[in-house]
């Protein structure tokens, strides 16, 4: 795989440590639409060596990890503040078969951040 943790000697972070990417946010619209019944979207994509994937999270739909559009889990719950522990930990092959562990760790308080590692390595220095 090609993801590294940590900075550089120069202390920037590697381009292979951004391999998580913000795809759709919720705004204040969604705030009032939640009011109403709908369920608001986030979602997050990722790319590592032969592993593709998006982190889907609704409000009311709960969480769910996709890799090659493939439903892997789910989590329903819809509280997770502190991010501390993986909110949604689970293991999916890439395209040569190897299984790689996936966790999901998520702080949301008033906008949900995640945090991908994958067997271990963070994919992004921060909650994004």
């Amino acid at each position: 795989l090609l993801y590294t943790r940590g900075r550089c000697a120069d202390g920037a972070y590697p381009i292979a440590a951004h391999m998580l990417q913000r795809k759709t946010s919720t705004s204040w619209r969604d705030y009032l639409a939640y009011i109403k019944g709908a369920d608001p979207i986030d979602t997050w994509e990722f790319k590592v060596g032969g592993l593709e994937g998006r982190i889907i999270n609704g409000w009311r739909s709960g969480l769910k990890v996709l890799v090659d559009d493939r439903l892997i889990d789910q989590r329903n719950e819809r509280i997770a503040v502190r991010g501390t522990e993986p909110f949604l930990a689970c293991s999916a092959p890439d395209a040569l078969g190897t299984e790689h562990r996936i966790e999901v760790y998520v702080r949301a308080v008033l906008t949900v951040k995640i945090r991908v590692d994958i067997d271990g390595m963070a994919l992004s220095p921060a909650f994004v």
